[in-house]
């Protein structure tokens, strides 16, 4: 998938919650270390969501080493609101034995082995 593609759909996602392009690439900056024109380079190549994230030095380096290049196992960036970011986080997550989940300044970063991936909570929590 391009990363551009969906990138559009980010900023228009960020702008209905009353946010601005410029924060989103704040976050984004934060996360991963790409500036305005990294991002913009990233986008006017096409770039894969598999490209960008091999680039993301940033939270790529804070993925636990077990959970990179582990098949059957899935790894999920999600990113918090200035209202839920904290370590405090996790304990009202009511985590299940299925997940693996790690928090992050602004992000939880959430590991499930593919065939746990409906009996996870965190997957409810990240389609409401």
């Amino acid at each position: 998938m391009i990363f551009g593609s969906v990138y559009r759909h980010y900023v228009n996602k960020v702008e209905s919650k009353g946010r601005t392009k410029q924060e989103l690439h704040q976050v984004i900056e934060w996360l991963t270390g790409f500036d305005d024109k990294k991002l913009q380079q990233l986008i006017d190549e096409k770039a894969t969501f598999e490209t960008f994230f091999k680039r993301a030095t940033l939270i790529c380096q804070k993925l636990p080493s077990k959970w990179l290049k582990n098949e059957p196992m899935r790894t999920v960036v999600m990113f918090l609101c200035e209202r839920f970011d904290r370590p405090e986080i996790l304990e009202q997550l009511q985590i299940k034995s299925v997940d693996s989940v790690k928090y992050l300044p602004g992000a939880v970063l959430w590991n499930v082995e593919g065939t746990n991936y409906s009996k996870s909570v965190m997957l409810k929590l990240m389609v409401t």
